[in-house]
Formats: C-alpha cells, sequence, structure tokens
C-alpha cells in the first residue's frame, strides 16, 4: 500500500527519492481519517464487450476512467495489453453462439485484479504452452496473445462457471527499494615490526695494527739497514 503511495507521489511530483516523497505522504497521512480512507481505497472499472461490438470502445472507456489514471506507466500498459489480447481471443474465437465478454477491473492500492467472464466456448487458456526456446514466433495463431498477456500479469487463474470462462489475473505494485549507499570496506593495516639498521662492515674499516718491534726482524731486514 504504501509502496503504491509513494509511486504515486513521486510520479506526480517529480520526486527524485522515496524519502522526499515519505515526507509527503507523512504530513497528509497526519490525519487519521485520511490514512483509513487511503487504506479502504477500491477502484474498480467495468465494460460489457459485445461480440458484434468494437474492442477500441472498451479501450477507449478504460483510458479515461479514473482507475487508469491512479496507475504507473507500468501497470497501465500491462492492463492494455491484456484487455487487447483477451478481448480479441474472445471476438475471433469465441464461437457463433456467444454473445458477451463481461470485463471487471479492480483495484486496491496493492493489488489490480482483472476478471474476463465470457459466454463462448470452453476454453483454459492456461494450457497453452509457452513458445519454443522463447520465440514467440514458433505458436500457433492465438497462442500469441495468450502468451503476451500471461508475461504482463504476475499469475492467470482460470475456472469455469456455469458453463461459461472466468479468467482471473492479478497484478502487484512493484516497490521500488532504494539501494543502500555501498560502504568501502574498512582494512586493518598490521604495522611492520622495526628493523635494527644492519651493520655495514668495510673491509678497510678498523684502526691499523700497531707497528712490529725491531727486535721482530732481522738485522739485515730492520728499518734503516744499510
Amino acid at each position: 500500500m504504501l509502496g503504491w503511495g509513494l509511486q504515486v507521489v513521486r510520479r506526480e511530483f517529480s520526486f527524485e527519492t522515496d524519502r522526499m516523497a515519505a515526507k509527503v505522504l507523512a504530513v497528509f497521512f497526519a490525519s487519521v481519517d485520511t490514512w483509513q480512507s487511503f487504506c479502504t481505497m477500491n477502484e474498480s472499472f467495468s465494460w460489457r464487450i459485445l461480440r458484434v461490438g468494437s474492442l477500441r470502445e472498451c479501450l477507449d472507456a478504460w483510458q479515461s476512467s479514473n482507475l487508469c489514471q491512479l496507475l504507473d506507466d507500468r501497470m497501465r500498459t500491462a492492463v492494455e495489453i491484456t484487455i487487447d489480447e483477451l478481448g480479441s481471443n474472445f471476438l475471433r474465437y469465441s464461437g457463433a453462439k456467444s454473445k458477451e465478454m463481461l470485463l471487471t477491473v479492480t483495484f486496491d492500492g496493492a493489488v489490480l485484479t482483472m476478471k474476463f467472464d465470457d459466454d463462448g466456448e470452453l476454453f483454459d487458456p492456461t494450457m497453452v504452452p509457452e513458445p519454443p526456446k522463447g520465440n514467440i514466433g514458433l505458436l500457433p495463431v492465438g497462442g500469441r496473445g495468450i502468451h503476451m498477456a500471461r508475461r504482463s500479469m504476475d499469475s492467470w487463474e482460470y475456472q469455469e462457471v456455469d458453463k461459461r470462462n472466468l479468467n482471473v489475473l492479478v497484478k502487484k505494485v512493484a516497490v521500488e527499494v532504494e539501494p543502500e549507499p555501498e560502504q568501502q570496506p574498512v582494512i586493518l593495516s598490521t604495522p611492520e615490526p622495526a628493523h635494527e639498521p644492519e651493520a655495514i662492515i668495510s673491509p678497510m674499516s678498523g684502526a691499523l695494527p700497531p707497528p712490529l718491534p725491531p727486535e721482530a726482524f732481522d738485522e739485515e731486514d730492520r728499518p734503516g739497514a744499510a
């Protein structure tokens, strides 16, 4: 619920972050009555698609509805794709005896639900397989639109009710979570142990040995001998 509210405020006021939008919501929800009315919001849209009618009329009515204006672009596009594809399949393949498809779209602020109730030939579209290798062009005619609607919504259930087809499709509001600021890792460096400077020993270092006494020389080798 709050995620949807943040998206609406951000879109309408061009806020860059959820934090800025949250401040506006905090002021808006200062009244308990306002908060309760927001939480119990339940917008809806209904249309009767006749087999001899035009699907364009349904799409035009949807685009001008209050519910359509509440949704973001992503959800509006998903709804229009689903109406176009399921409505087209009904008009083309429901059979000569079919007369109508009843469409109901409801939204509670967090979950959007679409119900298609028609009196055409019984058919479970959820049994249509996924395209081979993800190539939609390999699907049979009629199955491509089903695949596009399936990809646009979050879930799809089919029921046979009183010999009528009932398809219920659901899409949830996507809440954008702002990434946490990246923290730089703290590297603990261990100081290197202090080293004593190595002594440099030179071969010429040190004092000269004392001179030998004269007695240490032979007579002829003594210094000053002729």
